[in-house]
């Protein structure tokens, strides 16, 4: 990114995003090496008057981490971090991958006792914070995995993140209204009849508060009610693992067959616990800017016109009820190829990823 650039994306992130203000202590924690874009941004804070604070933590270091340390070691480590973290008013965790499977020879058992010590109680910690962002900076390693130059891809985030998120509010009202108002939803495509229900629940608007890039809308259905068979054809990894594909099968809104790629490792994560086997949000993907599958969640989820079920977790903001150690979001995209249709109370909404009914048809030109 030239200067501009990131000045602009900087902007964006403390006037729009955490509206820092002044003598506020801001943390930047950096997952990678420092580039530019960080000092940029230490020197727009200081600029605005607030106090920036960066703890960088290099990838080897954190599987270092990870790999030695004990139960006792990762306590101690999450108590300073903790105090750390609680006198801060934001928090902006910045990662720069350079091997997306870095932590793919990381024995199990060690992953999950970080996790569980550290990681997760932590994010929960910043999760509960009102200003808070995390996002992906644009790597080479990104760009190779979503299959573009490093050039094409840095261009795909600048667009992504000059979508018109200060205005996303208001103009998603209408849509807001109708997930508020219905009771069923109905997913329809070749390779997908879904269906489940609401139960006015939370609608949430997602306008880069806490994501970059962002846009997307997204609420909880009943944990009980997905019935049908979906297949999400965006490509996703979890804990290291790729997925090309996968096909799920829910009754009684749990997850009663699947097909993928890799079926036994993907049976082994919705049985983790009871609750990963079930539907913790329902969102659709609104950023114009984002038309095709990367391969990295927080860019596929934001897809224009897709559509994404995240197994797992509830968000509090939008609570269902469901419960579980993980969250993960899986996406369909819904465009031309994919045949997709989106019903409310089967009212046809969405087709081929363009919304069609009026109140909505000005959503497809964001």
């Amino acid at each position: 990114m030239n200067s501009q650039q990131i000045i602009k994306i900087c902007n964006l992130i403390l006037q729009h995003s955490l509206q820092v203000q002044k003598k506020e202590k801001i943390l930047i924690h950096l997952i990678g090496s420092y580039n530019n874009f960080i000092g940029e941004l230490y020197k727009q804070i200081c600029k605005i008057g607030a106090i920036p604070f960066l703890k960088i933590t290099p990838p080897e270091i954190q599987k270092t981490t990870v790999e030695n340390s004990s139960r006792h070691q990762l306590l101690r480590i999450f108590d300073s971090d903790y105090q750390t973290i609680a006198n801060m008013d934001a928090i902006i965790t910045i990662t720069i991958d350079n091997n997306l499977f870095e932590y793919g020879d990381i024995i199990p058992q060690k992953r999950k006792l970080y996790e569980e010590l550290y990681y997760n109680p932590l994010e929960r910690m910043i999760l509960r914070k009102k200003k808070w962002l995390t996002f992906n900076y644009p790597s080479e390693s990104y760009a190779q995995r979503a299959k573009l130059s490093y050039e094409a891809f840095v261009s795909t985030f600048i667009k992504a993140c000059e979508f018109n998120y200060k205005e996303l509010e208001d103009l998603c009202h209408p849509l807001k209204l109708r997930l508020l108002r219905a009771k069923t939803v109905k997913i329809i495509a070749p390779d997908t009849n879904l269906h489940f229900t609401l139960e006015s629940n939370p609608v949430i608007v997602c306008n880069a508060r806490h994501n970059l890039p962002d846009g997307e809308i997204f609420t909880s259905p009943n944990r009980n009610s997905a019935e049908g068979y979906i297949r999400f054809n965006a490509p996703s990894i979890y804990k290291n693992i790729d997925f090309e594909y996968i096909d799920l099968t829910f009754r009684n809104g749990n997850v009663v067959n699947v097909k993928s790629n890799n079926d036994e490792e993907l049976l082994k994560i919705l049985q983790i616990d009871n609750g990963a086997a079930r539907i913790g949000e329902f969102g659709i993907g609104l950023n114009t800017a984002l038309s095709k599958p990367l391969k990295l969640l927080p860019y596929d989820e934001k897809i224009k016109g897709s559509i994404h079920l995240a197994l797992g977790q509830s968000y509090p903001e939008s609570y269902n009820r469901n419960d579980s150690k993980i969250h993960w979001d899986l996406t369909k995209t819904m465009d031309n190829e994919s045949k997709g249709q989106i019903y409310f109370d089967n009212e046809l909404i969405q087709e081929n990823g363009l919304f069609i009914t009026d109140d909505l048809k000005h959503l497809n030109y964001l």
